[in-house]
């Protein structure tokens, strides 16, 4: 290894992001090669075109935007013959700048075992590492420490959710993270050891939270564990090498957890985005709105709950069996839903007029009873997640703190 190089993967090959058909697998355009002998363009671009493997099952919806730059790793002996190691994001609001990040979370098991083993971390500075995929009952954690004051168990989390200076895990809902908070802490109380998880944060944040607008099971988990475990947020940014390597070489910064921001963010109230496909063409009675005809397409809701904000979501991914709002009408003629809660802001019909720059209103006066606004439901051009506009409004409503 390099001087001054804490971990570094092997050089990767450019390729640009197209879909991700499930959580494992992207499809991605590989760049062309020469070719040795004439093909047709058809040809040529079904040979560009393939799968990857993405060892990381995380949302990642801010990074992997259509047109992103991928970073791939040859794999023969796998199913898709490639890995998706890394990423390269374009600046995506004023005073962003374009980066690079590693998605590949065992790779980042490795750099916290360099981390650790260069005391690089203060806190485990006088630790050794004893065994990686420790387990103990029925838990498996990503490594056994001996210290001082005897075993400390330890658990690693890639943060790749970096943005206006605050980074947040996890990106998407996760029971295993929330029972891996509960086991380490039931291994503290029942066995006198310590433990703690360390957060490798790819980006420039002087902040980390738990990611209570995409889990709140699991940022209140976080708060009951805080005496029980070390949280150790750290950041780092790696670079990309004009080799193609991902190279981690600039130390790791502590950040501060704003446990005050947590304590508000986890009441269960405040905004929700729900996004929405009608498959084909249909009329709807929406009572005192009347009947009214919805083309086929995408749309999104801007919705409010002052409590129960979790249930409402569940209610509305579910399909209520009796419709009570207009809202819940339109649902249940719709083939697909996702949900984003915003749990730090309260004016719906806000959040309503931003999303209206993103499309157009189908039916005035939708979702509106007592407010002044124009409508809450707007049909949008296509898929909304995976464009940059719809992430960077969630962005800043998200970072109202």
């Amino acid at each position: 290894m390099e001087d001054g190089i804490l971990y570094a993967t092997e050089p990767l090959e450019r390729a640009v992001f197209l879909e991700r058909p499930n959580r494992f697998i992207v499809r991605v355009q590989r760049r062309p090669r020469p070719p040795r002998a004439p093909a047709s363009s058809s040809r040529r671009a079904s040979q560009q075109t393939t799968l990857a493997h993405i060892g990381n099952p995380g949302r990642m919806g801010e990074i992997l935007l259509p047109r992103t730059e991928v970073l791939l790793a040859s794999r023969p002996h796998t199913a898709s013959g490639w890995e998706a190691v890394g990423a390269v994001w374009a600046a995506r609001w004023p005073g962003d700048r374009p980066r690079a990040v590693c998605l590949e979370t065992g790779r980042i098991n490795h750099l916290a075992r360099a981390l650790i083993e260069k005391g690089c971390i203060p806190e485990l500075a006088d630790h050794r590492i004893v065994q990686s995929e420790f387990v103990h009952g029925r838990s498996r954690f990503d490594f056994l420490l001996q210290g001082p004051a005897g075993p400390y168990l330890l658990e690693v989390k890639s943060v790749t959710l970096t943005e206006h200076g605050l980074a947040l895990f996890p990106d998407a809902q996760s029971a295993r993270a929330r029972r891996h908070l509960q086991e380490l802490s039931r291994c503290t109380r029942r066995d006198g050891w310590r433990a703690g998880v360390l957060f490798l944060v790819q980006g420039e944040a002087t902040r980390f939270l738990p990611d209570f607008h995409n889990d709140l099971l699991f940022s209140r988990a976080f708060r009951r564990a805080r005496a029980a475990l070390e949280f150790l947020p750290y950041a780092l940014e790696p670079r990309l090498h004009p080799d193609g390597r991902l190279v981690f070489d600039s130390p790791p910064r502590r950040l501060d957890i704003p446990w005050n921001i947590l304590a508000a963010g986890t009441r269960d109230h405040g905004l929700y985005l729900l996004v929405l496909h009608l498959p084909r063409t249909r009329r709807l009675a929406l009572g005192k709105l009347g009947s009214q005809r919805f083309d086929p397409g995408w749309y999104v809701y801007a919705g409010a709950a002052r409590r129960g904000l979790a249930r409402r979501l569940g209610g509305h991914l579910r399909r209520r069996q009796r419709p009570i709002q207009s809202i819940d009408v339109f649902r249940a003629a719709c083939d697909r839903a996702e949900a984003f809660p915003i749990r730090t802001a309260t004016e719906a019909c806000a959040l309503a007029e931003m999303v209206a720059r993103l499309g157009t209103l189908p039916v005035r006066g939708f979702g509106t009873p007592g407010c002044s606004c124009s409508g809450h439901l707007i049909r949008v051009p296509r898929a909304p997640t995976r464009t940059a506009p719809f992430q960077e409004l969630l962005t800043a409503m998200r970072h109202r703190l």
